[in-house]
């Protein structure tokens, strides 16, 4: 888990950096328009040789403006992922720690249970023990002792479900989950980076 913490920091920090690479082209060819008309102009008081300050470059403006729009940030994505792999590991941790408490709670009635049948044995032969003053009725503790009982079945065959559960089902099906994912989102990022490349030799060439 610490290395896809360490990855999600990551990959937001280079989404953030994508998107500020992105929003820099914008301002870029901003200042370069700008540019050409307050101070490039000045000097050779023409418009023939600017880039972009010209009618008949008004085509190249809009290329300019779609090649930003068309750049993808691919860590977007990626940290989308990552958060959301995160988060299921985190279910199905849980889902472990619930099937964890619910046989921690078995093995404490089959605690209360050893100890009830020991105060039954005594408050049988007569034996007199603190536990036993203070449960003096053998039909009470005996009453406890079957309720335990169903209490115990109960979570033995809950147990077992929920072990079946997640051994058989969840558990494959999760792990084939990360593994198809995982390929996918490479994929995606690959598709993103050619599609990024294309549109950017599209521009400049």
């Amino acid at each position: 888990m610490t290395i896809m913490i360490q990855l999600k920091d990551h990959l937001k920090s280079c989404n953030q950096v994508k998107n500020a690479n992105t929003a820099n082209y914008k301002i870029f060819s901003s200042n370069l328009e700008k540019y050409e008309e307050l101070n490039l102009y000045e000097y050779i008081k023409s418009t023939r040789k600017m880039v972009f300050s010209t009618d008949e470059n008004e085509q190249l403006r809009q290329q300019m403006g779609s090649f930003v729009e068309g750049v993808k940030n691919p860590f977007q994505e990626m940290y989308n992922w990552i958060k959301g792999e995160i988060y299921d590991i985190q279910a199905l941790q849980e889902a472990v720690n619930k099937r964890e408490e619910l046989d921690k709670t078995r093995s404490k009635l089959l605690s209360q249970k050893a100890k009830n049948q020991n105060d039954l044995a005594n408050v049988t032969a007569g034996k007199t023990t603190m536990r036993t003053i203070l449960k003096k009725d053998a039909g009470a503790i005996s009453q406890s002792i079957e309720m335990h009982d169903r209490e115990i079945e109960w979570l033995e065959e809950l147990v077992n479900i929920v072990t079946i559960y997640l051994g058989e089902r969840v558990l494959p099906r999760f792990k084939e989950d990360r593994a198809s994912n995982y390929r996918r989102m490479m994929s995606q990022l690959s598709m993103l980076e050619i599609n990024n490349s294309h549109q950017s030799a599209t521009f400049f060439s």
